[in-house]
């Protein structure tokens, strides 16, 4: 049996990998109650606009929420983001009370952020 090694040093190493891999899905067939669920996840994201109108929103959130608490740098790491824009997005996030980030730069969401993230479908696991 073979085992995966962990970077005990970066335990966010794993959740990035896995993350990664499912941002980078090849292909995937689309139904009906994919085009259900989209229309669904519109509605729901015009609850907050002004932070989903801006690139890479919705898979900052999701990584967040997939990954809760998470370093803000492995944040970052996955979202192909230049610097400002995406702490002007963290920054929107705080604002909106979905994200909060203490002195370490650990993110997780509030009870507000995952309340919402349930309601997107997001399976908060971690």
């Amino acid at each position: 049996m073979e085992y995966q090694k962990v970077d005990i040093n970066n335990p966010d190493a794993l959740i990035i990998e896995e993350l990664e891999k499912e941002f980078n899905f090849e292909q995937y067939d689309l139904d009906e109650k994919d085009i259900l669920r989209t229309i669904k996840i519109n509605r729901l994201l015009k609850r907050y606009k002004d932070v989903f109108e801006r690139e890479f929103a919705l898979e900052t959130f999701y990584v967040i929420a997939r990954a809760t608490p998470i370093n803000l740098t492995s944040v970052f790491q996955i979202i192909n983001l230049d610097k400002k824009n995406f702490l002007d997005l963290i920054k929107e996030l705080r604002y909106f009370e979905l994200i909060d980030i203490d002195a370490d730069n650990v993110i997780e969401l509030t009870k507000k952020g995952k309340q919402y993230a349930q309601e997107l479908g997001v399976d908060i696991f971690l």
